[in-house]
């Protein structure tokens, strides 16, 4: 049995067909990012709240 599922980046909905994405883990739960997006996940990931549940418990950075 095959795995037909599309992926999609948590972001910008941008599935794999179109992009390539990276897997990471977080709160136990997988997810998957562009890597246009992946910087706002290193550097700005509190943008993230409303796309990826406890987000919006990461600190802000001075320079943000």
């Amino acid at each position: 049995m095959s795995n037909t599922q599309t992926h999609h980046c948590l972001n910008c909905a941008r599935s794999e067909k179109d992009v390539p994405l990276v897997n990471l883990t977080f709160a136990g739960q997988p997810h998957w990012i562009c890597t246009q997006c992946l910087p706002t996940l290193i550097h700005k990931p509190y943008l993230l709240a409303n796309k990826l549940a406890g987000a919006e418990n990461f600190p802000v950075t001075p320079e943000d």
